[in-house]
């Protein structure tokens, strides 16, 4: 079943399209891999999952709610993860924790917070102030922040940044039990090989546009190589294409300029 839904959307800031009509759909329990070059759009794109932007164009729904119109139904069911941890520096750990919690309208919270806390070996931080840890701890309590509510829907950008070998383990880890308990981990991330060890489905996005969508394990089979090798040689073949339609256009623009002289 289709948990979140993105119907045709786009996104413009002033003249420019950032996101230029996405259709795209993820199920419950699975992790779902949101691939892309810098300035791809996946983090517009997020932003719009999450309610942070608007769309210009078109609907995205989580569990059936509308992010515009139902917004805040769908930010309870939803836990973001974002790039780099936005949280409140003279707050202790366990201070936001429970002003996440409070926000969502948890009970007898107390005992999920040092449970989640001792996983990321941050129980005993989380009596220091945020301004006192170092970037690696805050992105250890923006993620149990984001998975503190039990979401339906988890949403993460860049969920390894700043993060050390085992921390990251744990991560991963993380993902794949939530994926068991029915979640949707819907991940964007640099790193492929991270990917290709979690996703279930991928999409590849390219200047705005679904260049790629599907199962990892058909179009690993289908093109018989890595995801590495897979979203470079899109990549190179949308360049290729790009390049292909420019020299039309001036082919066309050369041949109207010189029917104006004779």
């Amino acid at each position: 079943m289709a948990l979140l839904e993105i119907h045709r959307v786009s996104k413009q800031f002033g003249s420019k399209t950032i996101i230029s009509s996405l259709d795209l759909n993820a199920e419950e329990g699975s992790i779902f891999g949101f691939l892309g070059p810098n300035g791809a759009g996946k983090t517009t794109t997020i932003r719009m999952i999450v309610g942070i932007l608007r769309p210009t164009e078109g609907k995205i729904s989580i569990s059936g709610y509308d992010t515009v119109e139902d917004a805040i139904q769908a930010k309870m069911i939803t836990g973001y993860i974002p790039d780099a941890p936005y949280l409140y520096p003279k707050l202790t750990g366990y201070e936001y924790l429970e002003l996440v919690a409070h926000l969502y309208g948890l009970k007898n919270f107390k005992k999920r917070i040092f449970t989640l806390a001792e996983r990321f070996d941050l129980a005993g931080s989380l009596e220091y102030f945020i301004d006192s840890y170092s970037f690696g701890m805050r992105q250890k309590l923006s993620i149990i922040g984001a998975v503190l509510p039990n979401p339906k829907l988890v949403v993460v950008d860049e969920p390894l940044i700043g993060l050390d070998p085992p921390a990251a383990r744990t991560v991963k880890d993380l993902f794949i039990e939530l994926k068991k308990d029915g979640v949707l981990v819907f991940m964007s991330t640099h790193f492929l090989e991270i990917a290709e060890l979690l996703c279930d489905r991928v999409g590849i996005i390219d200047r705005g546009e679904l260049a790629s969508v599907g199962r990892l394990d058909e179009l690993m089979k289908n093109k018989n190589t890595r995801l590495e090798e897979i979203f470079l040689r899109l990549l190179a073949e949308r360049r290729e294409e790009g390049s292909d339609e420019r020299r039309r256009w001036e082919a066309l623009a050369d041949a109207a300029g010189r029917s104006k002289t004779c």
